[in-house]
């Protein structure tokens, strides 16, 4: 009897003790719901958003935004797989036909809701012939990467898209991930128009609030966002131009992020100088360059091109002034592309050949030029001005007496997308296919007028004969053998494939970055109390 009454008592024993963890783990957890909700998520960069529509923008900036506030149909994980978003799947029998199926009871944020005709008229209103084509002379990112591919976009019905191109291309899911490739209101298009570009309304996890020009941007979590609402109650986006001022507010405490940090200050936070902050990193899809307007004499000449190839120390360039946070670029493609031509040698640091050259091409005193660069932050090109001006030097010492122009971002890309310069710094964030790095990036937007050259014309249609082979070892061939003639025709001198990074304050958690070098799954972002 007694042993009875003693296995009674260790059993309440047992259940008081459970109860009280029990009732702990709920108070903690509740504790921890709380700690992960509200407050302000702000970003730090250098300057201000140009539109907030990346339909009709390829600006670093405008994505920051724009992906916060739309949506895609397929998205990237962290791996660089294709993932579902507002398709919840798709299928082709010849690469040429895809179907995509949307998700179900998903609203844009004025209430619309998502279907089929909605998806069509966001990627024909970036076709000049559309009436919802609001911006002319800006040229939309659909024109620019897939009007010769696309054949046509039609909805099935409510739920159901069907995009017919002209031949089989195979980064085509890659491309749909891009922010570029937004679904936008189809009722706030037509009410606002080309007021849409400070007006957005799409689909994702943050609603548009407020813009004040070159000062901030206000976004706020949808509380109706079809997925995970966010944790953070505020995206905010404010600019502070001086790179010593936006350390300056990291440095004191300030809750915020920023990729727009110089790289000495990145090397300062990584060797625990400010144990409050820390960096996230990725490797990038991405190139910096000196591009060279071929347009214009003498760079026409590829002996020219290949002496300011020679002539420039990319290496002290990499290693001191951007002291190490990039990788030097031989190819347009970055090393972990498996399409990457290893064999490619690149141009080694040699003054003497590079006069050589120049003499060969009737220039043996060298000549005067003009090199524009930009005053803000690029990962693809950290410390632009510094960058300059060593080019500057450098080719000073093979008698390439060199100007330097520094612009504002609001009119740099206009004018160097136009090749009204001789030389440029410039270089492209893109989506992790060779695809754009080589037909966008080189032949179509790379700031040289290359692919309008008869070399470059050749190489498009290997480019585009390389995108629409489903063979992987003769696709991979193919993209080789290009990168073998653009270094042979040196339309510009790479200088380095970088990371994307960023710093943030260490109450920050759950912080991810894109392939892209955008915020990814801001939703699951929370900062402590």
């Amino acid at each position: 009897m007694l042993s009875i009454l003693n296995n009674i008592s260790r059993i309440k024993l047992i259940l008081i003790i459970f109860c009280i963890s029990l009732i702990s783990v709920c108070s903690y957890s509740n504790y921890c719901r709380a700690q992960e909700q509200g407050g302000i998520l702000l970003v730090i960069r250098s300057t201000d958003s140009l539109i907030l529509d990346y339909g009709f923008s390829a600006v670093r900036e405008d994505a920051d935004v724009s992906t916060n506030i739309f949506e895609t149909l397929v998205d990237l994980d962290e791996n660089g797989d294709i993932i579902p978003k507002l398709a919840t799947s798709w299928e082709t029998s010849d690469g040429k036909t895809w179907i995509f199926h949307l998700r179900k009871n998903v609203k844009f944020h004025d209430g619309t809701e998502l279907n089929a005709d909605a998806v069509v008229v966001s990627f024909t209103r970036q076709k000049e012939d559309s009436p919802y084509y609001y911006y002319p002379g800006r040229n939309s990112s659909f024109n620019l990467y897939l009007k010769d591919i696309v054949s046509s976009i039609e909805a099935l019905d409510s739920e159901t898209v069907k995009i017919v191109l002209n031949y089989p291309f195979t980064p085509l899911l890659t491309y749909l991930t891009q922010p570029s490739t937004l679904i936008a209101s189809p009722t706030a298009l037509e009410k606002y128009k080309e007021k849409f570009v400070s007006n957005p309304v799409g689909t994702g996890p943050f609603v548009f609030k407020e813009w004040v020009k070159d000062d901030h941007i206000t976004l706020v979590k949808n509380e109706n966002y079809w997925g995970k609402v966010p944790n953070v109650d505020q995206l905010i986006f404010k600019v502070i131009p001086d790179a010593s001022s936006r350390f300056l507010e990291m440095q004191k405490g300030t809750v915020c992020l920023a990729r727009d940090l110089i790289p000495e200050q990145i090397k300062a936070i990584n060797a625990g100088s400010f144990p409050h902050l820390k960096t996230v990193s990725r490797p990038a899809s991405s190139i910096g360059y000196l591009g060279i307007n071929q347009q214009k004499k003498p760079f026409d000449d590829v002996l020219v091109r290949k002496a300011i190839n020679y002539a420039i120390d990319k290496d002290a360039i990499v290693e001191v002034i951007m002291e190490g946070l990039v990788s030097p670029a031989k190819n347009p493609l970055p090393q972990w592309m498996k399409e990457n031509n290893t064999e490619v040698p690149g141009y080694p640091y040699d003054p003497e050949k590079a006069k050589e050259l120049l003499e060969e091409a009737g220039y043996p005193n060298g000549f005067t030029a003009e090199l524009w660069t930009f005053a803000f932050e690029r990962n693809y090109m950290p410390n632009a001005p510094l960058v300059a001006q060593k080019i500057q030097s450098d080719l000073k010492k093979i008698g390439i007496d060199v100007k330097l122009s520094v612009f504002e971002s609001a009119i740099y890309w206009e004018l160097v997308n136009t090749l009204r310069h001789q030389l440029m710094l410039g270089g492209w964030n893109t989506p992790p296919t060779p695809d754009f790095l080589i037909r966008i990036s080189i032949l179509t937007q790379g700031q040289t007028g290359y692919g309008e050259s008869p070399q470059g014309q050749e190489l498009m249609k290997k480019a585009i004969k390389a995108s629409e082979t489903l063979d992987e070892e003769e696709r991979i061939r193919l993209y080789k053998e290009i990168q073998q003639t653009i270094y042979e025709d040196a339309p510009n001198v790479p200088i380095c494939h970088p990371n994307n990074i960023w710093a943030y304050n260490a109450k920050i958690h759950n912080l991810e970055i894109s392939a892209e070098g955008q915020l990814w799954n801001v939703n699951d972002v929370w900062i402590e109390k």
